[in-house]
């Protein structure tokens, strides 16, 4: 027999998982962050304000500047942190970086009481969520990483609102 025939213990239930890989989830949670922070001030300022707010007549489309802004570097911040999961052989990175967006989707938009407290929030929770999801997505049943990390999003949106 071989080894692979003889797993024991959690290696049964649970996709092996190692420093490196959690170092990478990391690392993606990071630069996803980092992406959603600092690309959804970009777009709003130098995409979305000029675009939406050069006529007067126009206030309405102006007033959705921040949240046309803040979406879409939330849609590239999971584009980002797929590639990176995807390129570091981490077990199925498309639910934990579209799960995490899902979870952290329109964070950029709560009340911060300063901009450093919301880069602060923003670009540390994003490795956060990415560590609990890749950590609730290692179950070698498909199924069941899925239904938890579906459990993980609803739980997070229900407690959010």
């Amino acid at each position: 027999m071989t080894t692979q025939n003889t797993q024991t213990g959690t290696a049964r239930f649970f996709v092996p998982t190692t420093r490196r890989q959690w170092m990478y989830v990391i690392a993606a949670g990071l630069a996803a962050g980092i992406m959603a922070w600092l690309g959804g001030i970009l777009l709003t300022l130098w995409v979305f304000t000029p675009l939406f707010c050069q006529a007067t007549d126009s206030i309405a489309l102006c007033a959705t500047t921040e949240f046309a802004g803040t979406h879409t570097a939330t849609i590239f911040a999971i584009v980002l942190g797929s590639i990176i999961l995807i390129r570091s052989d981490i077990v199925r990175p498309l639910l934990v970086s579209i799960a995490a967006g899902l979870v952290l989707w329109g964070l950029q938009l709560w009340g911060f009481p300063s901009d450093l407290a919301k880069a602060l929030v923003v670009v540390l929770l994003y490795p956060v969520v990415y560590a609990a999801l890749f950590w609730l997505t290692r179950p070698n049943k498909a199924w069941l990483a899925l239904v938890l990390a579906l459990a993980f999003v609803v739980i997070t949106k229900i407690a959010t609102l």
